[in-house]
């Protein structure tokens, strides 16, 4: 994956990927570096930088160790690997590669159907023990063989069934089995919170409201939901909380949520 001079959304996940190696937190403009491929992070949780010498520049990531000298929420890029296609179905060669590097935390951003029958147990299979992280496209992942080798896999989210902090959350599932008779999953809360977005700003855009006055209703709103409570920019790109989830003996298990800063 590319990170790009300005990093949003997935570098949620590479925040606490940082934290998981044992790193601290760090102001942005507390600390630069130069020298081989380091990340400094800003406490900002939904917007961070990559810096080197006060440059903003691209850098691969596929894989990270701790960096023995730094203490300050940076990460080292050890090696980078990629492959064809996101539906390829062997990447034994990308991953011998990462296990010699000495990498601690593997971060693959593939989905559900990818991650879990091909890139986790054959990251298993060349002998890496280290934590394997990935976004939400990792939930429904599909399993095989030994469920114990997706310990130590998090992955981050916009919801779970076990999240007691949310009283939305109960409150959805408990509707939601009553009426499908099966347990909802990520995209049933986003498709329920999309429709109860659009109802707030349909209301607040009034009567005989036009598609442009639904559209700046939504702009700049701020919507408490089952996927957390977020506040949506002039763009339409939402701060929001992030949910992760901890793989243990085959079944996601709520971790932690973080709150944006």
């Amino acid at each position: 994956m590319i990170m790009k001079k300005l990093l949003t959304g997935c570098m949620v996940a590479l925040a606490i990927l940082a934290a998981l190696a044992g790193l601290a937190g760090c102001d942005q403009d507390k600390v630069l570096y130069s020298g081989r491929n380091y990340l400094m992070f800003s406490d900002t949780l939904y917007h961070y930088a990559a810096q080197e010498s006060n440059e903003k520049f691209e850098v691969p990531v596929s894989a990270t160790r701790r960096a023995d000298y730094d203490r300050t929420f940076a990460v080292e890029v050890v090696d980078k690997e990629s492959s064809s296609s996101a539906d390829d179905t062997e990447y034994s060669a990308q991953l011998q590669k990462i296990q010699a590097s000495g990498a601690e935390l593997l971060y693959a951003p593939y989905y559900y159907s990818v991650a879990g029958p091909y890139i986790i147990p054959q990251a298993r299979s060349v002998g890496f023990e280290g934590y394997v992280m990935g976004p939400d496209g990792y939930d429904g992942l599909k399993l095989t063989g030994d469920k114990s080798q997706y310990n130590k896999t998090y992955y981050t989210t916009h919801y779970s069934a076990d999240d007691n902090t949310n009283t939305k959350v109960q409150d959805f599932i408990k509707s939601y089995k009553s009426k499908n008779n099966a347990e909802p999953n990520t995209f049933a809360a986003l498709g329920y919170d999309t429709i109860y977005m659009i109802k707030q700003a349909i209301e607040k855009a009034g009567e005989n409201a036009t598609r442009e006055d639904v559209r700046n209703a939504v702009a700049g709103m701020t919507f408490d939901g089952v996927t957390g409570k977020f506040t949506m920019d002039k763009s339409g790109s939402p701060t929001k909380s992030v949910t992760v989830l901890e793989m243990k003996d085959g079944k996601p298990v709520y971790n932690t949520t973080v709150q944006p800063k």
